[in-house]
C-alpha cells in the first residue's frame, strides 16, 4: 500500500505534493500506483527474506503468482469505478461507462478487463506451472515480470489517455528487470 501511495506521488504526483505534503496521507483522494505497488513488494520482500531466511527468488516467485491474482481483482474494481478507461471504440465490447470522466457517454474499450483476463490467466498458468516444475528460484519471477509489463506496455496503446510516457516507460524497466533476472540465471546455470 505504501510503495503503491508513493508511487503514484513519485511517479504521477501533481506539484500539490510537494506545496503540500500532507495530501500524500489523503489516499481516499485516490492515487494508488501498480509499478510502486510491484516496487513496494520487492523491497518488503527483501527486508522479509531476512526474517524467514529465505532467498529473495524464492519468496519473488511465490509473490509474484498471488500478485497476479491480486491484480486480476484490482482491475476489476478499476473497471466497476470507472478508472483507466480506454479509447472510444465502435466495437461491440464498447463500455458506456457511468462515471465517464471525458462527459462523453460514449463507447470505450474495457482496458481494465483486459489487463485483469490477463492476469487471471497468467495467475492459472504460473500456478500450474510452479506446482509441476521445480524450476530453480527465479525463473517465475523473471517470465511474471517479462511477460506480464511486456502484455501491460502494449493495452497502454488501448487507453483513453494514450498512456503516460511515465507509464510506458515503467513497464519497458519491468520487462529489463525481467529479462536480466533470467540471463543472469542462465549465465551462472541457477
Amino acid at each position: 500500500m505504501i510503495g503503491g501511495r508513493l508511487g503514484y506521488v513519485f511517479f504521477y504526483g501533481s506539484p500539490i505534493y510537494l506545496n503540500e505534503p500532507i495530501e500524500i496521507l489523503k489516499t481516499w483522494k485516490g492515487g494508488i500506483s501498480s509499478h510502486g505497488s510491484a516496487i513496494g513488494i520487492i523491497i518488503t520482500l527483501f527486508i522479509f527474506k531476512f526474517y524467514i531466511k529465505k532467498p529473495l527468488l524464492w519468496l519473488l516467485d511465490k509473490a509474484l503468482i498471488l500478485a497476479l491474482l491480486a491484480g486480476s481483482l484490482i482491475r476489476i474494481g478499476n473497471f466497476f469505478n470507472s478508472e483507466k478507461v480506454g479509447r472510444k471504440t465502435n466495437s461491440n465490447w464498447g463500455v458506456i461507462f457511468k462515471n465517464d470522466h471525458f462527459s462523453t457517454q460514449v463507447p470505450r474499450h474495457p482496458t481494465q478487463l483486459y489487463e485483469s483476463f490477463i492476469c487471471f490467466l497468467m495467475f492459472l498458468f504460473f500456478w500450474n506451472f510452479y506446482k509441476n516444475n521445480r524450476n530453480p528460484d527465479g525463473y517465475v519471477s523473471s517470465f511474471v515480470l517479462i511477460i506480464l509489463f511486456g502484455l501491460r506496455y502494449f493495452i497502454g496503446y488501448f487507453f483513453s489517455d494514450s498512456i503516460t510516457s511515465i507509464e510506458q516507460n515503467l513497464n519497458i524497466f519491468f520487462v529489463f528487470t525481467g529479462c536480466v533476472i533470467y540471463l543472469v540465471l542462465q549465465k551462472y546455470k541457477l
